[in-house]
């Protein structure tokens, strides 16, 4: 995977302007008797520790004495190489740079890496040493040599181009939750589908979401709701929605308050979702202005606990929904015309709306465009074309739609009668957790239409209809239960 050639990090972690650059002559040279086993192809990774004198100059370390006689500690050798660098003393800060290094310093190890990279020692570049010195910090854990080794071969910079060990790399990287790494992984990720298993891109997300990351929030919080790339935790879910919803996402807005409205695995919380639904939608969130008409209308009857509805301001936000041309806006404004919920009744305009939402792919204008054209109310009858529609919704996955394929095979309208059918498309229903899609099921193995009778299972798929929401249910489990 190629991206447009970027500059090192040289230039920021060594604080040198690499413009107008002029190298002293009294500069520690590079000891020409030094024998790398370095190529320019890279170093092998070594599988035991290295010691200094795998990779400092015999040279380096008789010098190195002298200053660890001085200052032992690596970290004050470190900062002392650092000061001294930023007042471009490069001799002092080479020597420091290696008696640290001496002592195991990573950090020390790299910058002495990037010196010799850019020629501030010596007067000359000396790249296959440097490339030797970065593989050395980047085994003992740096992360600024893993990622520099990981651009390298990438782009083929001072080396051969290979993406396996540039994808090694910024692996290495990733798992020290190193941000640009992570966002390598996850952009490769996108557009090879085969690059990354479900679980390592949520690894990924999680760690991402570490550094503030929104969408890597939203995008590890769906993977625990969907239980698809890490095990089903909907509290989990739930808390990295609410951090990305805190940091501003309005996708995370919208997913919480559907989740505290319609999900029944959870305790739901209408009224705080329609607080984090108002939020968005007065930031101009068209999904959010819908919804939160929606559910502040009098046409919520499912999901209204704490909410106080006012049915003239829930039309006002359908409408700034639809200025804005949201799919789903078209069907709510269709429904409550319909029902003269915040405007006054007015079908034509209703089955209008419908027509606008469908023609933009909206799926539930579709379902509800299909039943004004059943039952020809508004529109000419055509359960044909109802037919269609339904099917199109259906094949988007939408839970309502498949239901109401199952009720057209039932009933025989725009299709021929099939009760098998009609169960094969209740059952698909009822496992997207749809309620009348499962009630309807179960009046099928009440009666034993399409499958075999079973009052047992239907109480079963009864109860279920109920938790689901499903308000005819109550009655249905009483009768069946006093039956035994």
């Amino acid at each position: 995977m190629k991206r447009p050639y970027k500059l090192t990090f040289l230039a920021i972690s060594l604080g040198v302007a690499l413009m107008g650059y002029q190298v002293s002559q009294n500069y520690l040279p590079h000891v020409s008797t030094y024998e790398s086993a370095a190529s320019t192809e890279g170093v092998n990774s070594v599988s035991q520790p290295l010691e200094p004198k795998d990779f400092l100059t015999e040279e380096e370390r008789i010098e190195n004495q002298i200053q660890i006689a001085l200052d032992s500690d690596p970290l004050s050798l470190l900062e002392r190489g650092e000061k001294a660098l930023a007042e471009q003393d490069y001799q002092t800060a080479y020597a420091l740079f290696a008696a640290a290094s001496e002592l195991k310093n990573a950090t020390a190890v790299y910058k002495l890496a990037s010196m010799l990279e850019i020629g501030a020692i010596g007067g000359e570049p000396d790249t296959e040493r440097a490339l030797e010195l970065y593989q050395v910090a980047a085994q003992q854990g740096n992360t600024d040599a893993i990622m520099i080794l990981a651009l390298y071969y990438e782009t083929g910079m001072l080396v051969t181009e290979d993406l396996t060990k540039a994808t090694d790399y910024y692996r290495m990287a990733a798992d020290k939750e190193n941000y640009q790494a992570l966002q390598w992984l996850m952009d490769r990720s996108r557009t090879e589908p085969t690059f990354a298993t479900a679980k390592q891109v949520t690894q990924w997300n999680l760690s991402l979401a570490k550094h503030g990351d929104m969408n890597a929030m939203v995008d590890a919080g769906m993977a625990y709701y969907s239980g698809k790339g890490a095990e089903l935790d909907k509290r989990r879910a739930l808390q990295l929605f609410e951090d990305a919803a805190e940091a501003g996402d309005d996708s995370a807005h919208t997913m919480l308050a559907s989740i505290l409205l319609y999900d029944r695995d959870i305790e739901r919380n209408p009224a705080q979702a329609v607080v984090w639904l108002r939020e968005s939608a007065e930031d101009g969130n068209p999904r959010a202005q819908a919804m939160l008409g929606i559910v502040t209308s009098s046409l919520n009857d499912i999901a209204s606990e704490g909410i106080t509805f006012d049915d003239e301001r829930a039309y006002e936000w359908v409408k700034k929904s639809m200025n804005q041309k949201y799919p789903l806006s078209y069907s709510y404004a269709g429904q409550m015309l319909l029902a003269a919920t915040g405007t006054e009744r007015d079908i034509p305009q209703a089955v209008a709306k419908f027509e606008e939402g469908a023609r933009l792919g909206n799926a539930d204008a579709m379902v509800n465009l299909a039943w004004q054209l059943v039952h020809g109310q508004g529109i000419e009858k055509d359960t044909a074309r109802a037919y269609q529609l339904i099917k199109a919704a259906a094949d988007q996955g939408y839970p309502n739609a498949i239901y109401n394929l199952g009720w057209l095979y039932e009933h025989g309208h725009g299709v021929k009668q099939d009760y098998a059918k009609a169960v094969e498309h209740y059952k698909a229903a009822s496992k997207l957790k749809d309620p009348s899609g499962t009630y309807n099921l179960a009046e099928m193995y009440e009666f034993g239409r399409g499958t075999d009778a079973d009052t047992e299972h239907a109480l079963e798929l009864y109860e279920l209809a109920h938790r689901l929401g499903d308000t005819r249910a109550a009655e249905k489990i009483t009768t069946l239960t006093k039956q035994g």
